[in-house]
């Protein structure tokens, strides 16, 4: 088979995952907290925020139910939502509403006076999807933890190497992304600067409409 041929059909299969990955919606049904960000994250304080889908209010991250509005999370970007026991919904569910208000909050005058860029937001709701997965594993406990510390380091190698792109450009991306966080990513650290809640999300799944 010519290498063209072998091309195609893995732009192909990428494609069929992509349909997959977007056939279902997960709606938040009451409001929770994710959890706390420290003082100082990355050296900056983190502000105050509000918005339709979260609020940060004295360094808690809370998220609002959906209610008639639309949800706009789809789950794990082209990887599985649930793992076994583990749950990635504890980092997911922020990750995507921190990633779909992250241009906004760069230019909020606050966010922007502490030195919070756009890129320094992605880092930020990366970081928050890792820690929400590892807790994941530590809330099911037993060898989970082991579990999850290495799928939290993987996805959020995942998403720092691609992350940007996946949501802005080329989704083919994503699946090169998770290749190369398996290859030489797995075992990196993950930063600190959140404290996930205890309390498991709150959501139900739907089909795309």
């Amino acid at each position: 088979m010519s290498q063209a041929a072998i091309l195609r059909r893995v732009i192909k299969s990428v494609e069929a995952a992509i349909e997959r990955d977007r056939d279902h919606r997960v709606r938040v049904t009451r409001d929770y907290c994710a959890g706390e960000f420290d003082e100082l994250v990355f050296g900056r304080p983190v502000p105050d925020w509000r918005c339709d889908d979260f609020e940060i209010r004295c360094r808690s991250l809370w998220i609002f139910a959906t209610g008639g509005r639309e949800p706009i999370c789809d789950g794990a970007s082209l990887c599985p939502d649930r793992v076994g026991k583990l749950d990635l919904a504890w980092g997911y569910i922020p990750h995507d509403l921190l990633y779909a208000h992250m241009a906004e909050m760069a230019r909020d005058p606050a966010w922007a006076e502490a030195g919070w860029t756009e890129p320094e937001i992605r880092r930020l709701a990366d970081m928050v999807l890792a820690r929400g997965v590892e807790h994941a594993g530590e809330v099911v406990g037993g060898a989970w933890r082991g579990v999850s510390g290495l799928v939290a380091r993987v996805m959020h190698g995942a998403v720092r190497l691609f992350g940007g792109l996946y949501h802005r450009l080329a989704l083919l991306l994503a699946l090169c992304a998770l290749l190369l966080a398996l290859a030489g990513c797995a075992g990196c650290a993950i930063p600190p600067g959140f404290t996930p809640s205890d309390d498991p999300p709150p959501y139900t799944v739907e089909e795309a409409r």
